[in-house]
């Protein structure tokens, strides 16, 4: 079995958000708990309304763009919004970056990804995910005009536990 993708290349926006909210979730009580303590406060004192509206509204999109400028200027990000496309065969999946000019050549040398460095998928109607083991990249994010169905299908019975939406 091998199969090679189409070319496709992913949304930065879209990574962007994926970046911020995997962030998020890693770290909801460093976010939620000064936030509840704040709307504790606010039931005894009305001045500490201002602080935590100060604290929505400025301080935590302020830390959001330290975490963008952070994250998504690493080299991992830049890569998930690079042309590419994808070869999955019996060993794993290897991501080949294409030239995006005539007289330029690819800015990353292929990735090769074993199976086994995958812990599972994530689904939506737009894309897949592979979600890597260990967290040393945000997570492989494949369109799912990259493959036909019958491909995917194939692809994605490797993994278990997965379940067609």
């Amino acid at each position: 079995m091998r199969f090679v993708s189409n070319e496709y290349k992913c949304d930065p926006a879209r990574v962007m958000c994926g970046i911020a909210f995997s962030w998020l979730i890693r770290h909801i009580a460093a976010v939620l708990l000064p936030l509840a303590a704040l709307i504790i406060a606010s039931a005894y004192d009305m001045r500490f309304v201002y602080v935590t509206l100060i604290f929505i509204f400025i301080v935590f999109p302020m830390v959001l763009t330290m975490v963008w400028l952070r994250h998504g200027l690493s080299p991992e990000a830049v890569r998930l919004s690079e042309p590419q496309s994808i070869i999955a065969d019996d060993r794993g999946l290897t991501v080949e970056y294409i030239s995006r000019g005539e007289e330029r050549p690819p800015a990353f040398a292929p990735d090769f990804f074993d199976w086994s460095e995958f812990k599972g998928v994530s689904r939506t109607s737009r894309s897949v995910t592979f979600i890597f083991s260990r967290l040393r990249r945000p997570g492989l994010v494949v369109p799912l005009v990259a493959f036909e169905p019958e491909v995917w299908e194939t692809i994605l019975s490797r993994f278990e536990g997965y379940v067609e939406d």
